[in-house]
C-alpha cells in the first residue's frame, strides 16, 4: 500500500477537525419562547433563535432549572447560572448540542468577574 502526502494529511488533520464536547459555564437565559443562550467569559452562545435556529429536542430536554435560583424577567422566562457541556460551532457562535446541563446557584455568577450580564 501506497503511503501519500495526501493520506499522511487526511490521518493527521481530520481527528482535530472534529468538535470535542467543552464545558461552558456563565449565565442561561431564556428570555422569551424560542429564545436561549449562555453568556460564558469567552462570549455569548446561542442555543435557539426562534425563527432561526434550533438544537435537538434531546438537547433541550437538559435546559430543565429549578425554580430555585432561577430569576423570572417575563412570565416564567427568565435567566440562571450553569455549567453546560456542550459541542460548539465557533465560527457561528452557537450550541449544536447539549449533553449536560448543571444548574449552580445565582450567586457564583453574580460574584465572578469574568461574567457580565443585564
Amino acid at each position: 500500500m501506497k503511503f501519500t502526502i495526501t493520506t499522511f494529511l487526511l490521518i493527521t488533520i481530520l481527528p482535530g477537525l472534529t468538535a470535542a464536547a467543552e464545558k461552558r459555564c456563565g449565565w442561561v437565559d431564556n428570555p422569551t419562547p424560542g429564545n436561549w443562550w449562555i453568556t460564558d467569559k469567552d462570549d455569548t452562545w446561542f442555543i435557539n433563535t426562534q425563527g432561526k435556529f434550533q438544537i435537538d429536542e434531546q438537547s433541550m430536554q437538559h435546559l430543565n432549572p429549578s425554580t430555585k435560583d432561577y430569576v423570572k424577567t417575563n412570565g416564567n422566562y427568565g435567566y440562571y447560572c450553569a455549567c453546560l457541556t456542550v459541542d460548539v460551532d465557533k465560527s457561528k457562535k452557537r450550541v449544536v448540542k447539549i449533553y449536560e446541563a448543571t444548574q449552580l446557584p445565582i450567586s457564583r455568577c453574580e460574584n465572578d468577574a469574568a461574567l457580565e450580564h443585564c
